[in-house]
Order: C-alpha cells, then sequence, then structure tokens
C-alpha cells in the first residue's frame, strides 16, 4: 500500500512540476521511469525494516511515513538531477536540508501521535504526506535563496561542469601550451 501511494504521490508530483515548471521539468517520462524505479528499489530496502520492528501497527506507520518522506527525498533530487545536472551537488544538498527538516517534523507529530491512541493512527497515516511535501519543499528553497545570495556575490561552488565544458577547457589549454611552445622554439643560426 505504501510502494503504491507514495509512487502514485511521486509521480503526481513530477507531472504538476512539469506542468507547472515547463521549462525546467520538460522530460516527463523519463521522470516518471526514474520514480517508478526508485519507488520499487526504496520499497525492496524497507521491506525487511517493517519485519525489525514489532511493536503495534503505530509503529509500522511510523517506518511507512519515514518510506514516503524519503521516497519524495529521492523522487525531488531525481528531477533536478535530470532537469539541471550542473547544480546537481546544489539541489542535492537543498534537497537534504528538507529532508532532515521534514524529519525531525515527522518525528516530532509521530511522538505526539503515539502518545495519543485515539487520534494516533490517523494522524500517522496523513501527516507523512503532507510534512514531506511540503517541508521538504521549503527546506530546498531555503537552500536554493541562500545559494542564490552566493551566487550574486560571485561564488558558485556547487557548479559540476558538463563533460563539454570540461573537453572545451582542455582544448583551449593545449592550444595556449602550444602557442607557449611555438615562441619559445626560435632557432638560433
Amino acid at each position: 500500500m505504501v510502494f503504491i501511494t507514495g509512487m502514485l504521490g511521486n509521480m503526481g508530483c513530477a507531472l504538476m512540476f512539469n506542468i507547472f515548471f515547463s521549462k525546467k521539468y520538460y522530460n516527463l517520462s523519463k521522470m516518471l521511469g526514474l520514480i517508478f524505479t526508485s519507488s520499487l528499489i526504496i520499497f525492496l530496502i524497507f521491506v525487511p525494516i517493517y519485519f525489525l520492528f514489532e511493536g503495534g501497527a503505530n509503529v509500522k506507520y511510523c517506518v511507512a511515513g519515514v518510506q514516503i518522506i524519503f521516497s519524495f527525498f529521492i523522487t525531488l533530487s531525481l528531477m533536478d538531477f535530470l532537469s539541471h545536472p550542473n547544480y546537481a551537488a546544489s539541489s542535492l544538498m537543498g534537497n537534504l536540508v528538507g529532508f532532515m527538516l521534514s524529519c525531525t517534523v515527522y518525528f516530532a507529530v509521530a511522538m505526539g501521535a503515539l502518545k495519543n491512541e485515539a487520534t494516533g493512527t490517523l494522524i500517522l497515516l496523513i501527516s507523512p504526506s503532507l510534512i514531506g511535501y511540503t517541508v521538504t519543499l521549503f527546506g530546498s528553497s531555503v537552500w536554493d535563496m541562500i545559494y542564490y545570495k552566493l551566487f550574486e556575490r560571485g561564488n558558485n561552488p556547487f557548479y559540476l561542469p558538463s563533460l563539454s565544458e570540461l573537453r572545451r577547457e582542455e582544448q583551449e589549454e593545449i592550444k595556449k601550451q602550444e602557442k607557449i611552445n611555438e615562441e619559445i622554439n626560435v632557432e638560433l643560426n
């Protein structure tokens, strides 16, 4: 159940990003394929974790909540890597900030929900999606604002050059070296 709902929620998020930010998140078919694959891998990783935690259903719901939040973190990271690979390191940092914030908020809510047996189950079922999708995006946008301020001041610490840029720089370096070698090779008679 968590696999299907998490995957459909993440695919819905990718569709919304594709609709509202179509210039940045334009490759919907690749995003959906990556989301399906990553959701399946995350599910396979979490299956043994469900068997490790013994206790009531509420404990299993807490693990399911962590799975939903982690799945959205991976989905958002994959979408960012696909849309702008040169800033993959920066995207990972922002999404990690959002993931840590959402886990902190979720664990605080889960601790309160585990104490209250009457409404605790309902809170544990609803809160991971609400917290994961909102707080992760909030943390990511906070990082984007910080990184934009760094970029405004002339710093671009997390920029990863593409292969074509690296090749171009290498060719320019070779041309400079050839020019220096030509200047040094003066024949004396």
